[in-house]
């Protein structure tokens, strides 16, 4: 099975190649093209986190729903 280049986990989202043509995890290569360097193994986790539109910050808005703005024109 596939293992990244760089922090050996073989449970990612996504795989990716560096500049070498190694393959890498989603974390590590977005680390690498974000600093520059190598993603440090102490920061690695072992879980994924999904990305979720629930957080704390504002609400998630869908693009379907309508807008507060009237749609009659002249107003």
């Amino acid at each position: 099975s596939a293992q990244c280049y760089n922090c050996h986990t073989t449970a990612t989202p996504l795989w990716r190649k560096d500049d070498e043509g190694n393959m890498v995890c989603n974390a590590c290569s977005l680390y690498y093209k974000l600093h520059g360097s190598a993603h440090p193994i102490s920061m690695k986790f072992n879980i994924i986190y999904k990305h979720s539109c629930r957080g704390t910050r504002a609400p998630c808005t869908s693009l379907t729903e309508p807008t507060s703005i009237s749609n009659t024109p002249g107003t």
